[in-house]
C-alpha cells in the first residue's frame, strides 16, 4: 500500500490518520448482501445526510492541527464541518414505502446499500440534514451517482459520494 504524505507546514502521515483495514466496526463483519432489484427501484422520498464518527481507534478525533493539514490539501473530513472530528458520512433514504436504506461507500467496497430499520440506534450516527427530492428518484439512481471511481481518502472519499447524491436531489 501506497504510503502518502502531506507535506507543506505540517507533516501527516495518512497511515497515522487511515489504518490499514477497512472503515467499518468490525472487520469480521460480513459485507451487505447485494442490492436487490426491487430495492433499486424503489423512489425516495426524502434523504438525511447521516455520519459517524470515523472508525480508527480514536474515534474520529485527530486534533486540529490534522484536521487543518488535511483541509490544506481540500480533504473533506466532515459533512457537519466538526472542526476535531473525521467522520464516515452517507445518506439514509426513506423510501416511498418508508422502509430506510443507508446507501454510502467506504475503503474496499465503492458503493453499499444496507436495509437500515433504525440507523440511529447504531451507535454514533446522527442526522446532518434532511433534504426532499427534487425530482422523483430511486434508490438506484443515488447509487449511480456515486461513481464507480474506487474509494480514495483523499480524493474520492464517503463525502464525496455523499455530496454527489445530495447534489442529485438538489
Amino acid at each position: 500500500m501506497a504510503l502518502y504524505k502531506l507535506k507543506l507546514h505540517c507533516e501527516v502521515s495518512i497511515r497515522d490518520i487511515i489504518p490499514n483495514k477497512t472503515d467499518s466496526t468490525d472487520s469480521t463483519t460480513p459485507p451487505p448482501p447485494p442490492i436487490s432489484q426491487d430495492v433499486k427501484m424503489k423512489y425516495v422520498k426524502n434523504l438525511t445526510i447521516v455520519e459517524r464518527p470515523f472508525n480508527d481507534g480514536k474515534k474520529g478525533k485527530h486534533g486540529k492541527k490534522a484536521i487543518t493539514c488535511l483541509h490544506r490539501f481540500d480533504v473533506k473530513t466532515s459533512m457537519s464541518s466538526n472542526p476535531d472530528t473525521i467522520t464516515h458520512s452517507g445518506v439514509l433514504v426513506t423510501t416511498e414505502d418508508d422502509k430506510t436504506y443507508l446507501i454510502h461507500t467506504m475503503k474496499g467496497k465503492n458503493a453499499v446499500v444496507e436495509y437500515k430499520r433504525n440507523l440511529f440506534d447504531e451507535p454514533g450516527w446522527t442526522a446532518v440534514k434532511t433534504i426532499k427530492p427534487k425530482d422523483r428518484l430511486t434508490i438506484d439512481d443515488y447509487y449511480k451517482s456515486i461513481g464507480p471511481d474506487e474509494y480514495n481518502f483523499l480524493i474520492n472519499n464517503c463525502h464525496h459520494a455523499t455530496e454527489r447524491m445530495v447534489q442529485l436531489a438538489s
